[in-house]
């Protein structure tokens, strides 16, 4: 898919609402339908294999890679796995929402990147949408009235699904600032094939001592709505992930690290904390609310 045909705005759109779908469809996975690792490692095997697929036919079927392109996509795709495993096991042991700010935490990260490593400008605008964004991280993740306890193996888990993250958005801009950036495809090809061969491989060991058997089905749905359920969620999340996957290593080429990573991460808080208020029926806080209109005023301040 040749992406410099598109405007940049509307490739911003596509890969946010990508995101959302990504993150929904993989965090109703793990609430609805399993909450054990063996299975998260099942589960991120066919969604890379599919995932791979679809970039493959998206990049019409470039072969091009260069072994720049092959090293630096053998790193993405074992953080990748790890990450996919992380953001499962997050959202099972606590809440969308909660889950959904510390992980965007990383953008932090990934947006300063380019002012120290590759030499972009920072404007009063975008470092005021920054620290705004921070203050959104920082209230939306606040405990609400009820004051409930956070569990430790969920921060802990969060705290490095979100370096995971930065690694990544790091990889991204790495590979685009390169030479062999048109090697897109092919490096996310591979990516997701790594991150399959290793998923497959935890899983197989972890299916020795208790069977190789299909997810589990915790809550006991029929098995015509479990079977339609399951399938419909490899095929949306896989194809979802490998537009979201396509497009953000396009731009991370073109738009500074300062305005692409805080806007994608800004908008996908407020589209997930939605969806945890309607889908997962979590509730939020007033401070929460706060928190959500600091996000938004941070896109538009780092649009500008």
């Amino acid at each position: 898919m040749n992406y410099e045909q598109a405007p940049v705005a509307v490739l911003f759109v596509v890969t946010v609402l990508s995101h959302f779908v990504v993150c929904f469809t993989k965090a109703y996975f793990s609430k609805q339908i399993t909450n054990n690792m063996k299975d998260y490692n099942l589960f991120n095997f066919i969604i890379s294999v599919i995932c791979a697929f679809v970039i493959f036919w998206l990049g019409n079927f470039d072969t091009k890679i260069s072994f720049y392109t092959f090293t630096l996509a053998l790193i993405f795709g074992i953080i990748t796995m790890i990450y996919s495993i992380l953001y499962s096991v997050a959202v099972n042991i606590g809440t969308f929402s909660y889950t959904t700010i510390i992980n965007s935490s990383s953008t932090m990260i990934t947006a300063l990147s380019g002012y120290f490593f590759w030499g972009e400008s920072l404007t009063i605008a975008k470092i005021v949408g920054v620290i705004m964004m921070l203050v959104c991280y920082l209230l939306s993740n606040s405990k609400d009235e009820r004051k409930e306890k956070i569990n430790a193996k969920w921060f802990v888990v969060c705290i490095f699904m979100a370096l995971t993250l930065s690694l990544l958005g790091l990889c991204q801009k790495t590979h685009q600032e390169s030479l062999y950036k048109q090697e897109y495809t092919m490096f996310l090809v591979v990516s997701f094939m790594v991150s399959a061969i290793v998923s497959f491989v935890m899983y197989f060991v972890a299916s020795r001592n208790v069977g190789f058997y299909g997810f589990a089905n915790k809550n006991a749905m029929p098995k015509k709505k479990y079977v339609i359920t399951i399938v419909s969620i490899f095929i949306v999340n896989a194809v979802f992930l490998g537009f979201n996957n396509g497009i953000n290593l396009y731009l991370t080429g073109v738009v500074d690290s300062a305005v692409f990573f805080p806007i994608t991460s800004g908008a996908s808080i407020m589209l997930n904390l939605l969806a945890s208020l309607i889908f997962f029926k979590e509730k939020l806080s007033v401070r929460q609310w706060v928190g959500l209109a600091f996000g938004a005023t941070s896109v538009m301040l780092l649009c500008i």
